[in-house]
């Protein structure tokens, strides 16, 4: 971790910006109004990991927390990709 003021700054706008984010979601309301929706992006990104780790691990041979970052990144954007890698403390 770093002690540099920027670094600091940017922490803090990252949780700033997960915080805004998240504050307009409720699961509760989207599993009554749309239980399909939910199923059906819950067996996508299923399918999408199953897959990701199937050809990256066992076939590719990628270190599993590549493809971890690697599958945030796809799912959920650079941003919350950078914010995992930040809170694991993977520097690499």
């Amino acid at each position: 971790a770093s002690d540099r003021p920027v670094h600091q700054l940017g922490s803090s706008l990252f949780k700033c910006f997960f915080a805004a984010s998240g504050a307009g979601g409720n699961l509760v309301l989207v599993l009554k109004r749309a239980p399909s929706l939910f199923a059906f992006s819950v067996l996508q990104i299923g399918i999408h990991f199953g897959i990701l780790m199937t050809l990256g691990r066992w076939i590719c041979r990628i270190p599993p927390r590549e493809l971890y970052l690697a599958s945030n990144a796809n799912v959920g954007g650079p941003t919350t990709a950078a914010a995992m890698a930040q809170a694991k403390q993977w520097n690499r």
